[in-house]
């Protein structure tokens, strides 16, 4: 591994994952490698019981 590892939305344009993902039954939270949380499709925010990701938390430890 990169001694440094690069924030994912600095690096990657992320749409297409998530359009791919948005349709899943099961819940998805996908995860920068510094752990913020990027993104959540609605089965993630739904168990959760959030509308909206910054409801859920900033990172995984929150």
């Amino acid at each position: 591994m990169a001694a440094s590892l690069t924030s994912l939305r600095e690096t990657a344009d992320l749409r297409h994952l998530r359009q791919i993902i948005a349709g899943f039954d099961e819940g998805v939270i996908l995860i920068d490698p510094d752990q913020t949380l990027l993104w959540a499709n609605d089965a993630a925010l739904k168990m959760h019981g959030v509308s909206a990701l910054e409801e859920l938390s900033h990172d995984v430890d929150d």
